[in-house]
């Protein structure tokens, strides 16, 4: 017997009446901002002066307001060179797809995302081979609003500093504007003005690295490179750092130059039990990329270098934009040792330094009676074979020292240039990772 219920009745879908379905996609806007970067730089006389913030690798990325804590990267690129403008600077153009937080982050070397890839904001490292609570900060950052029509859009520069600087020490915030049809054509960006980038931001938008990255973990010089970057390396009282290799038998000497930007420049930790919380010598050295330091240790485990003096890594307030990125490194010494005619072993030292030891020149004339001169001079010349050598297959990024080469005149093939000169570099050889 069939049961009569009240309850209502299921009708299939294939029954119901027809509606139309109506699906609205408002099309996101794209429009052009630009901004004149440059970079505070602290002259040994100590004024500060501007220089163009050029050859910054960046990633610009974005956080809408319907995915709060997502980062989506938009673009990716490099600072270009300096432009006529005052203060130096280099122009930089940047796309803005509708409301949000739009963000500029140093990008690493090793970096390979995508556009429309997620991004994860890197913190700083602590000492014990952790990351810290301590986000690293964009070295530049936006916000674009809208109103209910959804048609006007405004943006504002200003900066999240969420490490809590002192106002004086971050660049200022911007006036808001208001992007119209006019800025969605790339050539008609619109200005957002001057932006220099200051000493501390510098500090903040570069990552302090751990002994737990995977450049060091996968290092075949694993063992000294967590040594640095657990800030194990002793420290003399004028703060020079030595880093000894192979039970002694290799050692590089970080000279306090190497790190007095950092040291004068505030740490991410809320009390490193420094005055003013500057950084130490150990951190200011770990900020320096992983692959820069390997870079050097490959040199001295191929060409049997037993000794190099380094005096400049990373640093925040002086000189190029690749030893602000933490990619290079000054070297001003190389010690190896020969063997003699007799059997016997003599030490060779190299100093680059195209003025005060023009012996090290690699493709100097040395008198044919000094024997000490030849062998610097061959010395020099297996140094820069060998970094030309890399330079070519791509393991090297910009280089430059006391002395101009080619190609060729290392025996290789090619007449191009592969190590620069000039004056800043006439006293010690840069190397950069790519």
């Amino acid at each position: 017997m069939n049961e009569i219920t009240n309850q209502p009745q299921a009708i299939d879908s294939s029954q119901q009446p027809i509606e139309p379905q109506v699906n609205t996609y408002v099309i996101p806007t794209t429009h052009w901002i630009k901004i004149y970067v440059s970079m505070n730089q602290h002259e040994e006389n100590g004024t500060i002066t501007q220089r163009a913030a050029s050859a910054i690798p960046y990633v610009w990325v974005k956080e809408s307001d319907d995915q709060e804590g997502a980062w989506i990267i938009i673009s990716t690129g490099t600072t270009g060179q300096s432009v006529t403008h005052t203060p130096p600077a280099t122009l930089l153009t940047l796309k803005i797809n509708g409301p949000g937080r739009y963000r500029a982050y140093i990008k690493e070397p090793s970096f390979n995302d995508e556009i429309g890839d997620p991004y994860e904001i890197p913190f700083h490292a602590l000492s014990t081979a952790i990351d810290s609570e301590h986000a690293v900060q964009p070295w530049l950052a936006v916000s674009v609003t809208t109103d209910a029509s959804a048609e006007n859009h405004t943006i504002i520069q200003q900066h999240p500093n969420d490490l809590n600087r002192n106002v004086l020490e971050y660049p200022p915030a911007g006036s808001q504007q208001n992007l119209t049809q006019i800025h969605t054509q790339q050539n008609s960006a619109l200005n957002l003005g001057d932006y220099i980038i200051t000493r501390q931001l510098w500090s903040d938008a570069s990552r302090a690295y751990g002994a737990h990255h995977q450049l060091i973990s996968n290092s075949a010089f694993r063992e000294i490179l967590e040594e640095i970057y657990q800030e194990q390396l002793p420290e003399s009282p004028q703060h020079a750092l030595t880093a000894s290799i192979e039970n002694g038998t290799r050692t590089i000497i970080f000279d306090p130059q190497s790190t007095n930007g950092g040291r004068s420049t505030r740490s991410f930790l809320p009390n490193n039990g420094q005055p003013s919380m500057m950084m130490t010598a150990g951190e200011t050295l770990r900020r320096t990329y992983p692959r820069t330091l390997e870079l050097l240790l490959e040199l001295m485990e191929e060409l049997n270098i037993h000794y190099a003096r380094s005096t400049g890594a990373w640093r925040p307030h002086f000189g190029s934009s690749l030893h602000r990125y933490a990619a290079s490194l000054d070297i001003t010494h190389l010690r190896t040792r020969v063997t003699t005619q007799t059997g016997g072993e003599v030490e060779v030292t190299i100093h680059f330094h195209r003025n005060t030891d023009p012996d090290s020149n690699p493709i100097g004339n040395p008198p044919a009676t000094s024997v000490s001169s030849i062998r610097k001079r061959d010395f020099s010349l297996a140094v820069h074979t060998y970094l030309a050598e890399h330079k070519m297959a791509g393991d090297l990024g910009w280089l430059g020292g006391p002395w101009q080469l080619t190609y060729n005149q290392v025996g290789l093939l090619g007449s191009t240039i592969f190590i620069k000169t000039d004056e800043v570099h006439k006293h010690h050889l840069h190397m950069s990772a790519p």
